[in-house]
Protein backbone atom coordinates (compact mmCIF):
# COMPACT_ATOMS: atom_id res chain seq x y z
CA UNK A 1 0.00 0.00 0.00
CA UNK A 2 2.79 2.37 0.98
CA UNK A 3 4.69 1.54 -2.20
CA UNK A 4 1.60 2.32 -4.30
CA UNK A 5 1.13 5.71 -2.61
CA UNK A 6 4.77 6.59 -3.25
CA UNK A 7 4.43 5.67 -6.92
CA UNK A 8 1.32 7.83 -7.36
CA UNK A 9 2.95 10.73 -5.52
CA UNK A 10 6.03 10.54 -7.71
CA UNK A 11 3.94 10.49 -10.89
CA UNK A 12 1.97 13.54 -9.75
CA UNK A 13 5.19 15.32 -8.84
CA UNK A 14 6.66 14.76 -12.28
CA UNK A 15 3.56 16.27 -13.88
CA UNK A 16 3.77 19.47 -11.81
CA UNK A 17 5.59 22.52 -13.18
CA UNK A 18 9.17 22.80 -11.96
CA UNK A 19 9.82 25.43 -9.32
CA UNK A 20 10.02 28.87 -10.89
CA UNK A 21 8.71 27.74 -14.30
CA UNK A 22 5.32 28.02 -15.93
CA UNK A 23 4.01 25.85 -18.72
CA UNK A 24 4.01 27.63 -22.12
CA UNK A 25 5.36 30.90 -20.66
CA UNK A 26 7.42 32.90 -23.23
CA UNK A 27 11.09 33.86 -23.01
CA UNK A 28 11.79 37.39 -21.87
CA UNK A 29 12.50 39.78 -24.72
CA UNK A 30 15.47 41.22 -22.77
CA UNK A 31 17.07 37.76 -22.55
CA UNK A 32 16.52 37.05 -26.25
CA UNK A 33 17.86 40.48 -27.21
CA UNK A 34 21.00 40.06 -25.09
CA UNK A 35 21.92 36.84 -26.88
CA UNK A 36 21.28 38.47 -30.25
CA UNK A 37 23.50 41.43 -29.37
CA UNK A 38 26.33 39.03 -28.58
CA UNK A 39 25.66 37.02 -31.74
CA UNK A 40 25.98 40.11 -33.94
CA UNK A 41 29.49 40.67 -32.59
CA UNK A 42 30.54 37.03 -32.82
CA UNK A 43 29.34 36.54 -36.41
CA UNK A 44 31.81 39.16 -37.67
CA UNK A 45 34.71 36.89 -36.73
CA UNK A 46 35.23 35.62 -40.28
CA UNK A 47 35.26 39.17 -41.70
CA UNK A 48 37.78 40.18 -39.03
CA UNK A 49 40.01 37.21 -39.82
CA UNK A 50 39.86 37.86 -43.57
CA UNK A 51 40.81 41.49 -42.99
CA UNK A 52 43.72 40.49 -40.74
CA UNK A 53 45.03 37.88 -43.18
CA UNK A 54 44.88 40.44 -45.98
CA UNK A 55 46.92 42.89 -43.87
CA UNK A 56 49.53 40.21 -43.13
CA UNK A 57 49.76 39.26 -46.81
CA UNK A 58 50.23 42.92 -47.74
CA UNK A 59 52.99 43.25 -45.13
CA UNK A 60 54.76 40.13 -46.39
CA UNK A 61 54.70 41.33 -50.00
CA UNK A 62 55.89 44.80 -48.99
CA UNK A 63 58.75 43.36 -46.94
CA UNK A 64 59.78 41.11 -49.81
CA UNK A 65 59.93 44.00 -52.30
CA UNK A 66 61.38 46.52 -49.84
CA UNK A 67 64.51 44.48 -49.13
CA UNK A 68 65.56 43.89 -52.74
CA UNK A 69 66.61 47.44 -53.84
CA UNK A 70 68.81 47.78 -50.79
CA UNK A 71 70.40 44.38 -51.30
CA UNK A 72 71.35 45.60 -54.76
CA UNK A 73 72.38 48.91 -53.19
CA UNK A 74 74.97 47.12 -51.06
CA UNK A 75 76.60 45.92 -54.29
CA UNK A 76 76.19 49.04 -56.40
CA UNK A 77 76.84 51.64 -53.69
CA UNK A 78 79.60 50.35 -51.41
CA UNK A 79 80.09 53.87 -50.04
CA UNK A 80 76.56 53.60 -48.61
CA UNK A 81 76.86 50.02 -47.45
CA UNK A 82 75.65 50.76 -43.91
CA UNK A 83 72.56 52.63 -45.10
CA UNK A 84 71.66 49.91 -47.61
CA UNK A 85 72.24 47.14 -45.06
CA UNK A 86 70.16 48.97 -42.43
CA UNK A 87 67.12 49.19 -44.72
CA UNK A 88 67.62 45.58 -45.80
CA UNK A 89 67.57 44.42 -42.18
CA UNK A 90 64.54 46.63 -41.48
CA UNK A 91 62.58 45.02 -44.31
CA UNK A 92 63.67 41.52 -43.31
CA UNK A 93 62.56 42.17 -39.72
CA UNK A 94 59.13 43.19 -41.00
CA UNK A 95 58.99 39.98 -43.00
CA UNK A 96 59.92 37.90 -39.94
CA UNK A 97 57.27 39.68 -37.85
CA UNK A 98 54.57 38.99 -40.44
CA UNK A 99 55.56 35.32 -40.68
CA UNK A 100 55.48 35.02 -36.89
CA UNK A 101 52.05 36.61 -36.78
CA UNK A 102 50.83 34.25 -39.47
CA UNK A 103 52.02 31.29 -37.39
CA UNK A 104 50.07 32.70 -34.45
CA UNK A 105 46.88 32.72 -36.51
CA UNK A 106 47.48 29.14 -37.56
CA UNK A 107 46.77 28.10 -33.95
CA UNK A 108 44.32 29.00 -31.20
CA UNK A 109 43.13 32.34 -32.53
CA UNK A 110 41.65 30.92 -35.72
CA UNK A 111 39.99 28.18 -33.67
CA UNK A 112 38.53 30.84 -31.36
CA UNK A 113 37.03 32.66 -34.34
CA UNK A 114 35.58 29.36 -35.52
CA UNK A 115 33.94 28.91 -32.12
CA UNK A 116 32.56 32.46 -32.26
CA UNK A 117 30.94 31.72 -35.61
CA UNK A 118 29.55 28.46 -34.24
CA UNK A 119 28.07 30.21 -31.20
CA UNK A 120 26.53 32.91 -33.37
CA UNK A 121 24.88 30.33 -35.59
CA UNK A 122 23.48 28.49 -32.57
CA UNK A 123 21.98 31.66 -31.10
CA UNK A 124 20.50 32.80 -34.42
CA UNK A 125 19.00 29.38 -35.05
CA UNK A 126 17.28 29.25 -31.65
CA UNK A 127 15.90 32.77 -31.97
CA UNK A 128 14.64 32.06 -35.47
CA UNK A 129 12.62 29.11 -34.15
CA UNK A 130 11.25 31.11 -31.20
CA UNK A 131 10.30 34.00 -33.47
CA UNK A 132 8.38 31.80 -35.88
CA UNK A 133 6.27 30.43 -33.03
CA UNK A 134 4.26 33.64 -32.78
CA UNK A 135 0.79 34.74 -33.82
CA UNK A 136 0.65 37.12 -36.77
CA UNK A 137 -2.67 38.57 -35.57
CA UNK A 138 -2.18 41.99 -34.03
CA UNK A 139 -3.27 42.17 -30.42
CA UNK A 140 -3.18 38.40 -30.04
CA UNK A 141 0.10 38.58 -28.11
CA UNK A 142 0.58 34.85 -28.48
CA UNK A 143 4.17 33.72 -28.97
CA UNK A 144 7.39 32.35 -27.46
CA UNK A 145 9.12 35.72 -26.85
CA UNK A 146 7.42 38.53 -24.96
CA UNK A 147 7.92 41.72 -22.98
CA UNK A 148 7.12 41.63 -19.30
CA UNK A 149 3.49 42.68 -19.06
CA UNK A 150 3.25 43.35 -22.80
CA UNK A 151 3.76 40.85 -25.60
CA UNK A 152 3.18 43.35 -28.42
CA UNK A 153 5.77 45.01 -30.65
CA UNK A 154 8.27 42.17 -30.79
CA UNK A 155 7.38 40.63 -34.11
CA UNK A 156 10.37 42.20 -35.89
CA UNK A 157 12.97 41.92 -33.15
CA UNK A 158 14.73 39.02 -34.86
CA UNK A 159 15.17 40.94 -38.11
CA UNK A 160 16.69 43.93 -36.34
CA UNK A 161 18.62 42.11 -33.65
CA UNK A 162 19.31 38.49 -34.46
CA UNK A 163 18.38 37.56 -38.00
CA UNK A 164 20.41 34.96 -39.88
CA UNK A 165 22.86 36.68 -42.23
CA UNK A 166 25.25 35.92 -45.06
CA UNK A 167 28.43 36.47 -43.05
CA UNK A 168 30.56 36.66 -46.22
CA UNK A 169 29.25 40.17 -46.92
CA UNK A 170 29.77 41.58 -43.41
CA UNK A 171 32.34 44.29 -42.81
CA UNK A 172 35.00 43.72 -40.15
CA UNK A 173 34.25 45.14 -36.71
CA UNK A 174 36.54 44.04 -33.89
CA UNK A 175 34.80 43.40 -30.58
CA UNK A 176 35.98 42.06 -27.24
CA UNK A 177 34.07 38.79 -27.07
CA UNK A 178 35.26 38.05 -23.52
CA UNK A 179 34.16 41.41 -22.12
CA UNK A 180 30.88 41.23 -24.05
CA UNK A 181 29.82 38.22 -21.98
CA UNK A 182 29.46 40.63 -19.06
CA UNK A 183 28.18 43.67 -20.94
CA UNK A 184 25.77 42.00 -23.37
CA UNK A 185 24.37 38.83 -21.80
CA UNK A 186 21.37 39.38 -19.54
CA UNK A 187 21.83 38.92 -15.80
CA UNK A 188 18.22 37.79 -15.34
CA UNK A 189 17.67 35.04 -12.80
CA UNK A 190 14.29 34.12 -14.30
CA UNK A 191 14.29 33.95 -18.12
CA UNK A 192 10.48 33.73 -18.34
CA UNK A 193 8.35 36.70 -19.35
CA UNK A 194 5.52 37.94 -17.12
CA UNK A 195 3.46 39.02 -20.10
CA UNK A 196 0.27 37.38 -18.91
CA UNK A 197 0.11 35.33 -22.10
CA UNK A 198 1.33 31.77 -21.60
CA UNK A 199 0.82 30.58 -25.15
CA UNK A 200 4.22 29.28 -26.35
CA UNK A 201 3.72 25.81 -27.78
CA UNK A 202 7.44 25.00 -27.94
CA UNK A 203 7.79 24.68 -24.18
CA UNK A 204 4.45 23.09 -23.44
CA UNK A 205 4.83 20.40 -20.75
CA UNK A 206 7.12 17.88 -22.50
CA UNK A 207 6.35 15.17 -19.94
CA UNK A 208 2.69 15.08 -20.85
CA UNK A 209 3.03 16.17 -24.49
CA UNK A 210 5.42 13.34 -25.36
CA UNK A 211 5.88 9.85 -24.02
CA UNK A 212 6.93 10.39 -20.42
CA UNK A 213 9.91 12.72 -21.01
CA UNK A 214 11.97 12.54 -17.83
CA UNK A 215 14.84 14.92 -18.65
CA UNK A 216 14.98 18.66 -19.31
CA UNK A 217 15.36 19.82 -22.91
CA UNK A 218 18.56 21.81 -23.35
CA UNK A 219 18.75 24.97 -25.45
CA UNK A 220 22.15 26.55 -26.23
CA UNK A 221 23.92 23.58 -24.69
CA UNK A 222 21.85 23.86 -21.50
CA UNK A 223 22.18 27.59 -20.79
CA UNK A 224 18.40 27.70 -21.17
CA UNK A 225 16.24 24.67 -20.47
CA UNK A 226 12.68 23.53 -20.98
CA UNK A 227 11.87 21.53 -17.84
CA UNK A 228 9.75 18.40 -17.96
CA UNK A 229 6.76 20.43 -16.78
CA UNK A 230 7.22 23.21 -19.40
CA UNK A 231 8.36 26.84 -19.47
CA UNK A 232 11.94 28.18 -19.46
CA UNK A 233 14.55 27.99 -16.72
CA UNK A 234 18.28 28.48 -16.19
CA UNK A 235 20.79 27.71 -13.47
CA UNK A 236 21.53 30.66 -11.12
CA UNK A 237 21.09 33.37 -13.78
CA UNK A 238 21.45 33.64 -17.54
CA UNK A 239 24.87 35.36 -17.52
CA UNK A 240 26.44 32.99 -14.99
CA UNK A 241 25.11 29.99 -16.90
CA UNK A 242 26.53 31.39 -20.14
CA UNK A 243 29.99 32.06 -18.70
CA UNK A 244 30.13 28.57 -17.17
CA UNK A 245 29.00 26.80 -20.35
CA UNK A 246 31.54 24.98 -22.55
CA UNK A 247 29.97 26.61 -25.61
CA UNK A 248 31.52 29.91 -24.49
CA UNK A 249 34.72 28.66 -22.80
CA UNK A 250 37.07 29.54 -25.68
CA UNK A 251 35.50 32.99 -26.07
CA UNK A 252 35.79 33.68 -22.35
CA UNK A 253 39.40 32.44 -22.21
CA UNK A 254 40.79 33.74 -25.51
CA UNK A 255 38.43 36.58 -26.39
CA UNK A 256 40.56 39.36 -24.88
CA UNK A 257 43.76 38.20 -26.62
CA UNK A 258 41.83 37.74 -29.84
CA UNK A 259 40.89 41.42 -29.82
CA UNK A 260 44.51 42.44 -29.14
CA UNK A 261 45.81 40.31 -32.00
CA UNK A 262 43.15 41.54 -34.41
CA UNK A 263 43.92 45.18 -33.65
CA UNK A 264 47.72 44.77 -33.67
CA UNK A 265 49.24 46.82 -36.48
CA UNK A 266 51.53 45.27 -39.07
CA UNK A 267 54.76 46.85 -40.33
CA UNK A 268 54.75 47.75 -44.01
CA UNK A 269 58.32 48.78 -44.90
CA UNK A 270 58.52 51.44 -47.65
CA UNK A 271 58.77 50.16 -51.19
CA UNK A 272 59.00 53.47 -53.06
CA UNK A 273 60.92 56.74 -52.86
CA UNK A 274 58.14 58.64 -51.09
CA UNK A 275 57.88 55.98 -48.40
CA UNK A 276 61.65 56.00 -47.90
CA UNK A 277 61.65 59.79 -47.62
CA UNK A 278 58.92 59.65 -44.99
CA UNK A 279 60.85 57.02 -43.03
CA UNK A 280 63.94 59.25 -42.97
CA UNK A 281 62.06 62.53 -42.61
CA UNK A 282 62.11 63.19 -38.85
CA UNK A 283 63.91 62.04 -35.73
CA UNK A 284 60.69 60.32 -34.65
CA UNK A 285 60.27 58.37 -37.90
CA UNK A 286 63.97 57.47 -37.96
CA UNK A 287 63.68 55.81 -34.55
CA UNK A 288 62.25 52.79 -36.38
CA UNK A 289 65.76 52.22 -37.78
CA UNK A 290 67.61 52.42 -34.48
CA UNK A 291 67.30 48.72 -33.72
CA UNK A 292 68.37 47.67 -37.21
CA UNK A 293 71.46 49.88 -37.37
CA UNK A 294 72.34 48.63 -33.88
CA UNK A 295 72.05 45.09 -35.18
CA UNK A 296 74.17 45.89 -38.23
CA UNK A 297 76.92 47.26 -36.00
CA UNK A 298 76.64 44.19 -33.75
CA UNK A 299 75.93 46.31 -30.68
CA UNK A 300 73.79 45.38 -27.65
CA UNK A 301 70.13 46.34 -28.15
CA UNK A 302 70.33 48.91 -25.34
CA UNK A 303 73.55 50.50 -26.63
CA UNK A 304 73.45 54.25 -26.03
CA UNK A 305 75.98 55.14 -28.70
CA UNK A 306 73.43 54.67 -31.49
CA UNK A 307 71.62 58.00 -31.76
CA UNK A 308 69.67 59.90 -34.37
CA UNK A 309 72.94 61.48 -35.47
CA UNK A 310 74.27 57.96 -36.16
CA UNK A 311 71.36 57.28 -38.49
CA UNK A 312 71.66 60.66 -40.21
CA UNK A 313 75.36 60.08 -40.80
CA UNK A 314 74.75 56.66 -42.36
CA UNK A 315 72.23 58.11 -44.82
CA UNK A 316 74.14 61.42 -45.28
CA UNK A 317 71.18 63.46 -44.07
CA UNK A 318 71.58 67.14 -43.25
CA UNK A 319 69.27 70.00 -42.36
CA UNK A 320 69.65 71.27 -45.90
CA UNK A 321 69.38 67.86 -47.52
CA UNK A 322 66.36 65.93 -46.21
CA UNK A 323 66.60 63.30 -48.94
CA UNK A 324 70.18 62.45 -48.15
CA UNK A 325 73.06 61.05 -50.12
CA UNK A 326 71.96 57.41 -50.06
CA UNK A 327 68.52 57.99 -51.56
CA UNK A 328 69.96 60.30 -54.21
CA UNK A 329 72.51 57.65 -55.17
CA UNK A 330 69.91 54.86 -55.10
CA UNK A 331 67.63 56.80 -57.44
CA UNK A 332 70.41 56.87 -60.01
CA UNK A 333 71.08 53.11 -59.93
CA UNK A 334 69.59 51.32 -62.94
CA UNK A 335 69.51 47.74 -64.10
CA UNK A 336 68.73 46.19 -67.46
CA UNK A 337 65.32 44.59 -67.02
CA UNK A 338 63.42 42.29 -69.44
CA UNK A 339 60.29 44.07 -70.70
CA UNK A 340 58.83 42.02 -73.54
CA UNK A 341 60.15 38.79 -75.07
CA UNK A 342 63.55 39.59 -76.53
CA UNK A 343 63.48 43.18 -75.30
CA UNK A 344 65.16 44.81 -72.28
CA UNK A 345 65.24 48.28 -70.82
CA UNK A 346 67.52 50.07 -68.38
CA UNK A 347 65.22 50.87 -65.45
CA UNK A 348 65.77 52.65 -62.10
CA UNK A 349 65.73 50.17 -59.21
CA UNK A 350 62.92 51.96 -57.42
CA UNK A 351 60.67 51.71 -60.50
CA UNK A 352 60.85 47.93 -60.79
CA UNK A 353 58.60 45.20 -59.43
CA UNK A 354 59.72 42.35 -57.19
CA UNK A 355 60.30 39.80 -59.97
CA UNK A 356 62.44 42.27 -61.90
CA UNK A 357 64.44 43.10 -58.78
CA UNK A 358 64.99 39.42 -58.10
CA UNK A 359 66.23 38.94 -61.66
CA UNK A 360 68.59 41.90 -61.34
CA UNK A 361 69.92 40.62 -58.04
CA UNK A 362 70.51 37.19 -59.57
CA UNK A 363 72.50 38.76 -62.42
CA UNK A 364 74.58 40.81 -59.98
CA UNK A 365 75.30 37.81 -57.80
CA UNK A 366 76.36 35.89 -60.91
CA UNK A 367 78.71 38.71 -61.87
CA UNK A 368 80.22 38.80 -58.40
CA UNK A 369 80.72 35.04 -58.53
CA UNK A 370 82.47 35.30 -61.91
CA UNK A 371 84.86 37.96 -60.61
CA UNK A 372 85.47 35.93 -57.48
CA UNK A 373 86.47 32.90 -59.58
CA UNK A 374 88.80 35.04 -61.70
CA UNK A 375 90.42 36.59 -58.64
CA UNK A 376 90.86 33.18 -57.08
CA UNK A 377 92.69 31.94 -60.18
CA UNK A 378 94.95 35.00 -60.23
CA UNK A 379 95.71 34.63 -56.54
CA UNK A 380 96.54 30.95 -56.97
CA UNK A 381 98.91 31.74 -59.85
CA UNK A 382 100.65 34.43 -57.83
CA UNK A 383 101.03 32.10 -54.87
CA UNK A 384 102.57 29.38 -57.05
CA UNK A 385 105.07 31.82 -58.55
CA UNK A 386 105.85 33.54 -55.28
CA UNK A 387 109.52 32.95 -54.38
CA UNK A 388 110.35 31.70 -57.86
CA UNK A 389 110.49 35.07 -59.59
CA UNK A 390 114.07 35.90 -60.58
CA UNK A 391 115.56 39.17 -61.69
CA UNK A 392 118.95 40.71 -62.37
CA UNK A 393 118.71 42.56 -59.09
CA UNK A 394 117.97 39.33 -57.21
CA UNK A 395 121.13 37.68 -58.51
CA UNK A 396 123.26 40.78 -57.92
CA UNK A 397 122.40 40.69 -54.24
CA UNK A 398 124.05 37.26 -53.78
CA UNK A 399 127.53 37.54 -52.22
CA UNK A 400 128.79 33.94 -52.22
CA UNK A 401 129.68 31.93 -55.34
CA UNK A 402 128.40 28.67 -53.91
CA UNK A 403 125.07 30.23 -53.00
CA UNK A 404 124.79 31.77 -56.44
CA UNK A 405 125.34 28.52 -58.30
CA UNK A 406 122.83 26.79 -56.00
CA UNK A 407 119.96 29.01 -57.14
CA UNK A 408 117.67 28.04 -59.98
CA UNK A 409 118.34 31.12 -62.11
CA UNK A 410 121.76 32.63 -61.24
CA UNK A 411 125.35 31.89 -62.25
CA UNK A 412 128.74 33.13 -61.01
CA UNK A 413 130.43 35.23 -63.71
CA UNK A 414 134.17 34.76 -63.32
CA UNK A 415 135.07 37.18 -66.11
CA UNK A 416 133.22 40.14 -64.62
CA UNK A 417 135.63 42.64 -63.10
CA UNK A 418 132.97 44.71 -61.38
CA UNK A 419 132.18 42.97 -58.12
CA UNK A 420 128.52 44.05 -58.12
CA UNK A 421 128.00 42.31 -61.48
CA UNK A 422 129.76 39.06 -60.58
CA UNK A 423 126.52 37.19 -59.88
CA UNK A 424 124.37 37.26 -63.03
CA UNK A 425 120.87 36.18 -64.09
CA UNK A 426 121.02 33.11 -66.33
CA UNK A 427 117.76 33.03 -68.33
CA UNK A 428 118.51 29.65 -69.88
CA UNK A 429 119.14 28.11 -66.45
CA UNK A 430 115.96 29.68 -65.09
CA UNK A 431 113.87 28.33 -67.98
CA UNK A 432 115.35 24.86 -67.56
CA UNK A 433 114.38 24.92 -63.88
CA UNK A 434 110.83 26.16 -64.59
CA UNK A 435 111.35 29.60 -63.07
CA UNK A 436 109.55 32.55 -64.66
CA UNK A 437 111.93 35.38 -65.36
CA UNK A 438 111.21 39.06 -64.90
CA UNK A 439 113.27 40.96 -67.39
CA UNK A 440 114.77 44.32 -66.52
CA UNK A 441 112.59 47.27 -67.51
CA UNK A 442 113.47 50.81 -68.28
CA UNK A 443 111.41 53.82 -67.26
CA UNK A 444 108.96 51.82 -65.16
CA UNK A 445 108.34 48.94 -62.84
CA UNK A 446 106.87 45.51 -63.26
CA UNK A 447 103.22 45.37 -62.08
CA UNK A 448 100.64 42.65 -61.69
CA UNK A 449 97.09 43.46 -62.69
CA UNK A 450 95.00 42.59 -59.66
CA UNK A 451 92.00 44.34 -58.16
CA UNK A 452 92.35 44.24 -54.42
CA UNK A 453 90.14 45.64 -51.65
CA UNK A 454 91.58 49.14 -51.92
CA UNK A 455 91.91 49.28 -55.72
CA UNK A 456 89.47 50.92 -58.08
CA UNK A 457 87.17 48.41 -59.83
CA UNK A 458 88.41 46.78 -63.02
CA UNK A 459 86.37 46.86 -66.18
CA UNK A 460 84.90 43.45 -65.36
CA UNK A 461 83.75 44.73 -62.00
CA UNK A 462 82.23 47.83 -63.56
CA UNK A 463 79.84 45.62 -65.47
CA UNK A 464 77.75 44.97 -62.37
CA UNK A 465 78.11 48.34 -60.60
Amino acid sequence: MLRRLLTISLALLLQQPAQGTNDKRPLKLSVATSFCTYSNKAKKGAANLADKLNAMHKSLKAAEKAALPHQLGQVALPQYKEAAATLTIYAQAANAAAVGELQNWAGEQTKTIGQAMYVSGGIDGLMEVLKRHMSTTKGSNKGCIANDGDATGIGKFVESKCDSKDTTVLSPAIEGLAAALDTDISNEGDPESNSGHDDCLLNKNPHSSYTAVTVDINLLNGILQIPQAGGFTTSTNVRAATRANSLFTALKTNGAKLKIDLTASTIDPPTDLLGLKNLLKTATSRQALKRTITQYRNKPTDDKSITDDTIKAAFRLTAEDQEGGYLKALKAVERTIPTTPGETKSTPLLDTISKQLEAALTVDIGGIYKITVELKKETETLRQNQGKQASEDTCNKIKVEKACNATAACNFNKTETKKSKTFKLDARKATTNGVSVTQPQTGGTTTVKFSGHNNRPTSSENKIL
